[in-house]
């Protein structure tokens, strides 16, 4: 899903998969269409994603689809990775 992030500024894209669809590459096909959306149609100029940096498979799912880390922040009660991507960033890798 595509909603406000906890800023107020940014859009987040968000996902939950459960454990039996892990490792599969649904996730990654799911946010890469959300990512094309958010940026195609709705000409958004940012998305930014938010996960624990202990989640290694998000970092990862993340990373591969060209976010980067911008900053890191504690919330939940966990230490948590903002990843963001621009639209200029994601045409070049598209």
């Amino acid at each position: 899903s595509l909603s406000t992030h906890h800023n107020g500024q940014d859009t987040e894209v968000s996902y939950q998969f459960l454990p039996a669809h892990w490792g599969k590459g649904y996730a990654k096909e799911a946010v890469a269409a959300v990512l094309t959306h958010g940026f195609q149609k709705l000409e958004l100029h940012r998305i930014v994603a938010e996960t624990q940096v202990l989640n290694d498979r998000s970092c990862r799912l993340l990373e591969n689809l060209g976010m980067r880390v911008e900053e890191e922040v504690e919330r939940f009660g966990a230490r948590q990775a903002i990843y963001a991507l621009t639209r200029e960033e994601w045409l070049l890798s598209s």
